[in-house]
């Protein structure tokens, strides 16, 4: 198994101006929360001994849907000029699964698995 990499607490912030909203250090876990302008609410939580990866979107209080990842992972933060996020890509057997979460300035999640089959 490879270690995962991951932005620390001190890049969230940077990046984001966000703290995490729950953690557990000792036991691997952080959960980041971010809310727009629209009302859509991002929890974006991993935990690095379990190798696990989630995000639950919300709108309006309301649950909309939960994507989650067990397994090889890694992440790291995203800036341009207008907008900034996390990005993660990682390989399981012949499925390669891509992802793009913008946080900022509105919240998207782009997460596709697609496999190689000849």
């Amino acid at each position: 198994m490879t270690d995962l990499t991951f932005p620390d607490e001190a890049s969230f912030l940077e990046a984001f101006g966000v703290e995490p909203s729950d953690m557990n250090p000792a036991d691997g876990y952080w959960q980041y929360s971010f809310l727009d302008d629209s009302g859509t609410k991002l929890n974006l939580s991993f935990n690095k001994f379990e190798r696990s990866f989630q995000v639950a979107l919300f709108k309006q209080g309301l649950e909309l849907c939960i994507i989650s990842h067990a397994g090889e992972f890694s992440f790291s933060i995203w800036k341009e000029v207008s907008a900034g996020g996390v990005k993660s890509a990682w390989t399981d057997g012949d499925a390669k699964t891509r992802v793009s979460i913008q946080i900022c300035p509105s919240i998207s999640v782009q997460w596709a698995t697609l496999r190689d089959r000849c």
